[in-house]
């Protein structure tokens, strides 16, 4: 799985430009243990992350799916809020997305 610190960081890097003045459709989990942000903006996206071991990951896939039946939603008062930074801490494995309203959300990935 990618939990490498500079693979991490590569990626933040790369997901950066389509993030910033995204908008955070949606966050929901069909899967425990898991848990999944779709953006709309430019490009539809979807990032998915565990954090139940030992798959702890974070990634990216294009588009937005989500299943009909057994999917809780989640952080309904951030669905809607544009992303203004996508960041990794310096040295250390955790993703933060600041929203607007300062809303942020943080992925520890370890």
């Amino acid at each position: 799985m990618i939990n490498n610190f500079y693979t991490l960081r590569a990626l933040v890097r790369e997901w950066r430009a389509d993030l910033e003045d995204a908008v955070l459709a949606d966050v929901f989990s069909q899967v425990a243990g898991e848990i999944t942000l779709a953006f709309s903006g430019k490009n539809d996206f979807m990032l998915r992350a565990s954090a139940q071991r030992p798959l702890i990951f974070v990634f990216r896939t294009d588009g937005i799916s989500k299943k009909k039946r057994n999917v809780a939603t989640l952080f309904e008062s951030a669905h809607g809020r544009r992303v203004e930074t996508l960041r990794i801490a310096r040295r250390d494995r955790m993703i933060f997305l600041d929203l607007e309203g300062g809303t942020r959300v943080q992925l520890l990935v370890f």
